[in-house]
């Protein structure tokens, strides 16, 4: 009896290390099997300080890289970013600088370290180009005019007659229209010359709204001139039909602009 009950133990305890070595194996993973220890992340980290020092940067960036992968120490951020910085890659470089400060504790040191780097970084790195304000070339409104055609009015003798004087009047208010309309146009393109000088420089160089002054500063300039010749016409036609009614014979009257003045000739 005793020595069935020994038995009987062995068996059990046979047993129990066949459970327990099935459990074994089926707790087992391949994803179990492949966890990384810290002391990995850190022998990755040492081999990139090694290749750096043996100035081989492309294993060193890739050793870093593969540290930081396992742990996301500011101070795999750091060396990693001179890495790259010494491999030419400016811009990863600023990039992993600024996430290694934000990962640095308020009182590391290595802030005023990083600090030298990105301002070094910064003033080797290209600028972004910025959008140039639109350039015009365009005509100052303060070049001098284009001196008034001469306006030569002839009026034959039969125009002659009771009806001269009548003419004569419309045709001078007629001339005093035209001369409003030159004064105001005169106006506009002195308001519009103060715009292109607050708008344009010496070389002539203006923005949007000192183009569109210039433009309308000309066309006024432009518009003055042409109302002022007309006033004179109609002036000289007016003071003529004025002066002559009742008489007979052709008269010729000229009239030309200059400067402020009109100047009227010819014969009555």
């Amino acid at each position: 009896m005793a020595c069935s009950t020994s038995r009987s133990g062995v068996a059990s305890r046979a047993a129990l290390r066949i459970v327990l070595a099935l459990a074994a194996l089926c707790s087992w993973s391949p994803s179990a099997s492949a966890q990384t220890s810290p002391g990995d992340a850190d022998a990755l980290f040492a081999e990139g300080r090694r290749a750096a020092q043996a100035g081989d940067y492309d294993r060193a960036c890739a050793s870093f890289a593969a540290s930081l992968a396992l742990d996301r120490a500011a101070g795999t951020l750091l060396n990693l970013a001179d890495c790259e910085e010494r491999r030419g890659r400016l811009a990863e470089a600023q990039r992993l600088f600024v996430a290694g400060k934000e990962a640095l504790d308020p009182g590391d040191e290595r802030h005023a370290y990083v600090a030298r780097r990105l301002a070094s970084l910064a003033a080797r790195l290209p600028e972004t180009p910025k959008a140039a304000p639109a350039v015009v070339a365009a005509k100052p409104a303060d070049e001098p005019p284009p001196p008034a055609p001469r306006q030569t009015v002839i009026v034959p003798a039969e125009t002659e007659g009771r009806g001269a004087p009548v003419l004569g009047i419309a045709l001078l208010a007629g001339a005093g229209a035209g001369a409003v309309v030159a004064g105001v146009t005169f106006a506009l393109a002195a308001d519009r010359k103060s715009t292109v000088l607050e708008r344009c420089d010496e070389a002539r160089l203006c923005d949007a709204a000192g183009a569109q002054a210039a433009r309308e500063g000309s066309t006024f300039v432009t518009a003055a001139t042409i109302a002022t010749a007309a006033a004179g016409a109609l002036g000289a036609a007016g003071v003529y039909f004025v002066l002559r009614s009742g008489k007979g014979g052709e008269a010729r009257a000229t009239a030309q602009l200059r400067g402020p003045f009109l100047s009227l000739e010819g014969s009555f």
